[in-house]
């Protein structure tokens, strides 16, 4: 059996997912993110997904926000006993260092001293076979250049777009300024470019995971991949988890590549209690019509369907099994 399963855990703001990858002989579990922790409400439901699975594959932190990193700090924080705590045990962690030579930044430094005993690769090797499980396999964008995932057959493949090294160091310098002075003066806009995005394809599904990225620093690395873009001819793209809550300025030229990839799926997090930019109507809208037909828009904001979008409250999307 295949299985390509997403869900979006907890309300309010801050990103986490959960993505079932299985084929007929293993499953891995991937988590991406693990919002703030501030309220034991959604640190209870990320802990009993965790639970409900076992163990923990592969984690993906994003980036440094607290929206997307301290709730796995806590569980981290944990007792190595606590059933939570082992099912990280030997995850493999997609995290793009910031207070070591490879971001606010005083969780970056308490979270880098929890996760030490894990494996952590960034986002700029040229080959993660290592890495790879049974089931997926894990690639830069320079070797999906060369690679139809299409024609892997069992395994699902994880390409890692962004950030490229250049980013890294950007937001490394940043810290090293934070670090001088002693305050809270770290350049947000840097931590959102330093957002980790991958693609995610398995057989003829495909979808595409953003973090707090700006949409244009990703787009042409992706129409640069074998069979997204062959002339005017674009692969369909299933699923977009769209960028900062879907705020406009972090989206610019969405709306054109949704349309060019036929994408009608979409997950957007933020806060419940809708505040008319989180997310942004007219980019809903701006999508639907370049699409050419309504998308559903998988959320827990507190926003209203309109012509060309459909508010969808749910959390599962399932994207090759069982509906």
């Amino acid at each position: 059996m295949r299985k390509f399963k997403v869900r979006n855990v907890g309300s309010d703001h801050g990103d986490c997912f959960f993505i079932e990858i299985e084929n007929s002989i293993w499953k891995s579990i991937i988590m991406v993110d693990g919002r703030s922790g501030e309220k034991k409400k959604f640190l209870n439901e990320i802990s009993e997904v965790v639970l409900e699975y076992g163990h923990i594959d592969y984690l993906v932190i994003t980036h440094v926000d607290q929206d997307h990193l301290l709730g796995v700090k806590k569980l981290f924080e944990r007792g190595v006993t606590d059933p939570v705590r082992k099912a990280f045990e030997k995850t493999v962690i997609l995290y793009n260092y910031v207070t070591k030579p490879v971001v606010s930044y005083r969780q970056a430094k308490e979270f880098e001293e929890v996760i030490l005993d894990n494996c952590v690769i960034s986002t700029v090797l040229k080959n993660y076979t290592l890495y790879s499980s049974p089931c997926l396999k894990i690639i830069s964008s320079e070797m999906r250049r060369n690679l139809d995932p299409r024609e892997q057959g069992e395994y699902a493949v994880m390409t890692l777009l962004h950030p490229k090294r250049e980013g890294i160091e950007a937001v490394y310098k940043d810290y090293m300024k934070w670090d001088r002075n002693h305050d809270d003066s770290a350049d947000s806009s840097l931590i959102n470019q330093h957002s980790i995005v991958f693609l995610l394809e398995y057989g003829d599904k495909c979808a595409l995971f953003t973090g707090d990225c700006e949409m244009k620093q990703v787009i042409e690395e992706i129409n640069q991949l074998k069979n997204m873009r062959q002339e005017e001819e674009y692969r369909s793209i299933d699923l977009i988890k769209i960028s900062h809550h879907g705020a406009c300025h972090n989206n610019v030229g969405l709306p054109n590549f949704a349309g060019n990839h036929k994408c009608t799926q979409y997950y957007v997090t933020g806060k419940e209690k809708w505040d008319e930019y989180h997310p942004s109507k007219s980019l809903l809208k701006e999508i639907a019509n370049k699409v050419g037909k309504e998308i559903k828009v998988y959320t827990h904001v507190n926003i209203e369907s309109e012509d060309g979008y459909q508010i969808i409250s749910q959390d599962e999307l399932i994207l090759i099994g069982e509906e």
